[in-house]
């Protein structure tokens, strides 16, 4: 019996998100309803704006970044790169850092995490996502690429 309310929890948890999110020609709909769109700058682009399509307004800013950490060096990363994604969210003067993933994704991460309700952006979910994610990334190179070769 354990087993089986464990199994059923856990499909839950995995069927738990199901809204259909699809990005066209940068306009994104949710469940077929157009709700935003996205507005990167560049062919070939490291920084993408985040609008609402009711009020032409922008409400993200992200900007694609990474480092290298010779501590994270392995066969599937020989350079050691580390990249993440810089959240910053227009009009709140607030940010946060997470692991980078496609545009797809940052939307389903934040209706995930009730960061837009309703077509609404949800300042208290931004703030619980500010204080769970921080700006780690940005903290663990604060060093920036430096190398110090000492030569005797």
């Amino acid at each position: 019996m354990k087993t089986a309310t464990i199994l059923f929890t856990l499909f839950l948890s995995f069927a738990g998100f199901s809204q259909k999110i699809k990005i066209k020609k940068g306009q994104v709909s949710v469940d077929g309803v157009d709700m935003l769109y996205v507005k990167p700058d560049g062919a070939m682009t490291t920084e993408v704006s985040y609008y609402f399509i009711e009020n032409d307004e922008e409400f993200l800013f992200t900007t694609y970044l990474d480092y290298t950490d010779p501590s994270k060096v392995s066969s599937g990363n020989p350079e050691g790169k580390v990249r993440y994604i810089e959240m910053n969210f227009i009009g709140l003067n607030k940010k946060f850092e997470i692991s980078t993933r496609g545009r797809k994704k940052v939307v389903e991460f934040l209706l995930e995490n009730g960061v837009i309700e309703n077509g609404q952006l949800n300042e208290e979910a931004v703030d619980k996502l500010v204080q769970k994610y921080g700006m780690r990334f940005s903290e663990q190179n604060k060093n920036g690429n430096v190398n110090i070769i000492i030569n005797n």
